[in-house]
Formats: C-alpha cells, structure tokens, sequence
C-alpha cells in the first residue's frame, strides 16, 4: 500500500472509533430504569480498489436483553462500511462483535412518580358539646352558679370552677395534637385529657380539672334551689286527765287531739323561709317564719315545722281542700302549693 493509501486507511480507523463510542454513550444515555445487558460489535472495512482510497465499516448497537438480573450476553452485528477515496471507491467486510453479560442479581430501578404532597390537618376550631345537662329553669343555690363549659351547661358549680371552665376553654386549640393523634383529630398533648362534662366535650384540660368536672356534675341536683316541701304528721302532747289547778277547773268540748302536720322543706338556701298553710280561697290558715339549717341527708338548708293544723287525710269523705306553701326570702322565690286535707279538724 503506498504512503497516501496508508494513512487514509489510519484515519478511516479513527473515524470508525469515533462513531463506535458515540452510539455506546447515546445507548447508555436512553437506558430504561431496569437492568439492561448490551453487546456491541465493531468492524472495519477496507477499500479495495484499483485507486489509491480508503473504506470503514461502522458497527451497529448490538441486541439489548433487559431483565431482573441475568447473565446472558448480548451481540451486535457490524453494518457493511463504505469508503471513498481518490483513486476509487472500496467496500469494506461487516463485522461482528459479542459482549458478556455481567452475572448477578439485577436491581430494578422503576421509574418513580413525584411524591403525594401530604396534607397534616390543622384543628382550627373544637366542636361544641351537645345536649342540656343541669336544669335551666331552676337557679343555683347561694354560693353556687351555672358552670356554662357550653351553651347548654346548668350545672352549678363555684365561680372558681367556673372560671377555670372558662379558661379551659380559651386554650382548648393550644393543647391538641397536630395531625391525627392517637384519639383522632382531637387528641390532647401530653398532659391533657378531655374534659367530658358531657361525651362529646373535648377540651382538654388536666386530670384534676376533669375529676372536678366529673364531681360537679354528680352533685348537680344537691346545688339548685328546688325548694322541696313535704308532709309528716305529728301528735300534740295529751292534756291532763285532771282539768283542775287547784280551786279553778276547766272543761272543753270539740277540739281536736292530732295528728296535726309537720311541713318539712330541703334545698332552699339557708336564711329564712316564710312557711303558711292556706285554704284554696287563698286564706291563710297558718303563718310562721324559720331559720333553715344543714341536716345529715338533705340538700341544702333544710327544716321541720310543726302546725296546729289537722291532719284529715285519713278521715272519710274529706278532700285536698288546702295547701302548703314557702317563701325563700334569700332568692326572693315561692315554693310549688302542696295540696293537703285539713277540713275536718276542729280549732
């Protein structure tokens, strides 16, 4: 080969390089995830010709064989080269090249879609507890008012364990969980617990506050002024069997020897009460004024009368023809009429 022809053919060869690495870089380039095994091969032509020229032959990619980590070896066939040259044209011989396959196991990389933006729920208001609990149409006890942890809360509590209620719930939304706890949306920090004066109350608050709440409520009905009142009988001591003091003898005729009843109240506030029997005319057949005290037993400041009043409840064909009734001069409120029969007695 003369001199010309010679380096031609050099340059024809790294030219064929060239192109050869070009196409495994733009191969490796365009991979799937998955694990791929590629063969290349590599061939170079010769221009045969009466001139003096130069021919290359450039190689095709060889067969890919993707998989979870085979070890079979892929192959590639050399596309025929073509060159020119001064003194004519040449076709070089194809060429045929294998690559190995790397043994191991294969790492499947799938292609991974963006990430769910997750949203944390944020509690930006507690929901209010339902239900009536206390009752609303009869006032605390002096000393005592409604605790209103809620609209519907009549439960009479101290002004203290009111105002903490109140307090209480100012800092409700400071005191839950971010995100959904343990107990859902409402979990309390660490520390709280809901406060339930109701099931559906959940505020949170500390131990000790929810055991005052859980004890109020238990002696809700012992802290309103109800201003009960009841009958018992009672039986006047006998007279003498000797009418006589001394020179001086007495006789009477027609009274009435009991049983005579005894009004007795609880759960009004303590101060005096104003107690009166009346007929239903509206009379007032009896009339006295006492002071109420704590007796074991009874809510609230409590009593016993007794009256000079009869009781005929016992005797036939007689009728609820009056009633009982008291004034609790500290809330400035009457009691319910309490019918009793009183229209046989003899005064």
């Amino acid at each position: 080969m003369n001199p010309v022809g010679k380096a031609a053919a050099v340059v024809g060869g790294l030219v064929s390089a060239a192109v050869i690495s070009m196409a495994a870089l733009l191969a490796l380039h365009h991979a799937t995830p998955a694990s791929v095994v590629t063969g290349t091969g590599a061939g170079t032509g010769v221009a045969a010709s009466s001139g003096t020229g130069s021919g290359t032959g450039q190689s095709a990619p060889g067969g890919t064989n993707s998989g979870g980590g085979g070890s079979q070896p892929g192959t590639g066939t050399g596309s025929s080269g073509k060159g020119t040259g001064s003194g004519g044209t040449g076709t070089g011989t194809s060429a045929t090249g294998s690559s190995g396959g790397k043994s191991g196991p294969g790492v499947i990389r799938p292609i991974i879609s963006g990430l769910p933006h997750l949203t944390i729920p944020l509690v930006t208001a507690i929901p209010s507890p339902t239900g009536t609990i206390g009752d609303p149409n009869v006032p605390c006890l002096q000393g005592y008012v409604w605790r209103k942890a809620y609209s519907g809360d009549f439960v009479c509590v101290t002004p203290a364990n009111r105002t903490q209620a109140a307090a209480d719930n100012a800092a409700a939304l400071s005191r839950v969980q971010s995100g959904v706890g343990a107990y859902g949306a409402y979990t309390c920090v660490q520390g709280y617990v809901w406060r339930q004066v109701v099931p559906d109350d959940y505020t949170c608050v500390t131990p000790a506050v929810r055991s005052q709440a859980w004890y109020d409520n238990s002696q809700a009905g012992n802290r309103v002024a109800l201003l009960n009142l009841w009958v018992t009988d009672w039986t006047p001591p006998s007279q003498s069997s000797n009418p006589c003091n001394g020179d001086v003898c007495t006789t009477t005729s027609g009274g009435w020897d009991g049983p005579n009843f005894q009004v007795n109240g609880d759960a009004f506030n303590f101060g005096p009460v104003l107690v009166q029997i009346r007929s239903n005319s509206g009379q007032v057949l009896w009339s006295q004024t006492i002071t109420d005290g704590s007796y074991a037993g009874y809510v609230g400041a409590s009593f016993g009368v007794q009256t000079q009043i009869g009781d005929c409840s016992s005797v036939p064909d007689t009728t609820n023809n009056d009633y009982v009734i008291a004034y609790d001069e500290v809330s400035g409120r009457w009691s319910n009429e309490l019918p009793i029969d009183s229209d046989c007695a003899s005064f």
